[in-house]
């Protein structure tokens, strides 16, 4: 477990040294098309909140499904 842990620890330290290059563009669409939020900003709030709530909803159905799947049956003693 040991080796695993070591693994995950370098991964994320290597992302977290890049991350700032995934909020760049992003930031640089939100001040090249800004007016753009004036006009459909709320359609866009509501549809991140509803594609948000669906994708959660799925992501937890598929999990329990995994789980009932993989998990090993109970036994009865």
């Amino acid at each position: 477990m040991p080796k695993i842990k070591n693994q995950v620890e370098a991964l994320s330290r290597f992302i977290n040294s890049y991350l700032a290059l995934f909020f760049v563009p992003a930031g640089v669409g939100l001040i090249e098309y800004f007016d753009l939020f004036g006009r459909y900003g709320a359609a866009m709030f509501f549809t991140l909140v509803i594609s948000t709530a669906i994708t959660l909803a799925v992501t937890a159905w598929f999990f329990n499904l995994l789980l009932k799947y993989f998990s090993p049956e109970k036994s009865h003693d």
